[in-house]
């Protein structure tokens, strides 16, 4: 397969507003949930990746996110994270992409983009 090649800033900042409402929400909604401090500090900083990375991909409303997105954001994140630490990034975009779209904030249930299993073949997407 070929690799694919993005124009994202590694440490670029989120700057669209109402990106950074939708963190707030989602982040609530994990502590309604009775999720740990910790497990909501590891989905936040790994949906603040996702949507950097949708911001610097040209999109400007969550509407807009696609299973498209999904498929250039794993290989992406994938070169800042450990083969080990995949299956908990995995874990928090199904979980992020699932509260978009329970909140309607996206038409469409894109979750299965993302794999439950992770193997390092997949970097080389």
């Amino acid at each position: 397969m070929q690799k694919v090649t993005t124009r994202i800033v590694p440490n670029a900042t989120l700057s669209n507003q109402r990106f950074l409402d939708t963190i707030d929400h989602y982040c609530c909604s994990l502590m309604e949930q009775d999720y740990s401090q910790g497990t909501i500090d590891i989905r936040k900083t790994v949906f603040r990746k996702f949507l950097t990375f949708i911001q610097q991909s040209g999109l400007k409303k969550i509407s807009e996110i696609h299973q498209d997105n999904i498929t250039k954001f794993i290989p992406y994140v994938s070169q800042s994270y450990q083969a080990s630490s995949m299956g908990t990034v995995f874990s928090s975009m199904r979980s992020f992409l699932g509260f978009l779209y329970e909140e309607k904030l996206i038409a469409e249930d894109i979750t299965p983009a993302v794999s439950v299993d992770f193997n390092l073949d997949s970097r080389n997407l």
